[in-house]
């Protein structure tokens, strides 16, 4: 597994089976594809190297020889420098905004609420209300379900001392990463309103799932308001970025994503 990492280059790739679904008999399966690569060093890799293709991803490959494979597993046979791959960048290289990830809290889930759980806390708490905001992730966006989180970050002490039920919950999120094996989040322990990663845009922002199905015949997108805290990636866009809307919500986009997640990945995500 190249977990989108390229063979160093003193290595060569003797055969490889590009893309196909991994099959299995569990229920409740996860849709998974896969690839296999044999390496050799470089010296002694053989002259004649497999290649299998799948037309159909469920179905049987196509073998095909080269000389030479490239780290995207194609035919190399003709390339000047077989070895060539696309160099990692942190900043997209067309001037575009960059995606973020979304919010991580690292609270134990003490923030955190479903429709039912907010309303009983709001019951017992009323005046927790103007801290509670929508947080949505990828089942959140797709299927219209509610979830929401507690944003004590700008709240004021005086008003947090007056609300009991909010303190047994800032308590229990230190508590929480007093706890914790790692280092960076004991050290959040010291500021136990705060989250890991806040993202709360602050200006209409383009929104899209980090998981969808392979059915879908688009890639959900959404244009959605501010101040909701985020799970899923998401990029502020001015409105001169609406001109891009077309294009991710085009047919054509799944397959540019389909083809980038073959290739490797750099530490943000480049795509509008």
């Amino acid at each position: 597994m190249t977990d989108h990492s390229q063979p160093p280059v003193e290595f060569a790739i003797s055969y490889a089976h590009r893309t196909f679904a991994w099959g299995s008999d569990a229920r409740g399966k996860a849709h998974v594809h896969v690839i296999i690569l044999g390496l050799d060093a470089a010296e002694h890799a053989p002259t004649d190297r497999p290649l299998y293709t799948y037309p159909d991803i469920k179905g049987e490959p196509l073998v095909g020889t080269s000389k030479a494979i490239t780290p995207y597993l194609l035919d190399g046979t003709r390339l000047k420098n077989p070895h060539l791959a696309v160099k990692e960048e942190g900043r997209p290289l067309n001037g575009m905004r960059r995606l973020l990830t979304g919010s991580q809290p690292i609270d134990g889930g003490h923030y955190t609420f479903n429709s039912d759980q907010r309303a009983d806390f709001l019951d017992n708490e009323p005046g927790a209300a103007p801290f509670m905001r929508p947080y949505i992730g990828t089942r959140e966006y797709l299927h219209g379900r509610g979830r929401w989180i507690l944003t004590l970050h700008e709240a004021p002490p005086a008003v947090l001392s007056s609300l009991p039920l909010i303190q047994e919950r800032i308590k229990a999120a230190r508590e929480y990463r007093q706890a914790s094996q790692r280092a960076s989040t004991r050290q959040l322990a010291q500021t136990p309103r705060e989250w890991q990663v806040n993202v709360l845009p602050e200006q209409p922002f383009l929104v899209l799932p980090e998981v969808s199905s392979e059915r879908r015949e688009y890639i959900p997108f959404g244009w959605l308001e501010p101040r909701q805290a985020l799970l899923v990636v998401a990029s502020e866009l001015s409105v001169d970025g609406c001109c891009w809307l077309p294009v991710v919500y085009s047919a054509g986009h799944p397959v540019e994503v389909v083809l980038d997640d073959r290739e490797p990945q750099g530490a943000e995500v480049q795509r509008c």
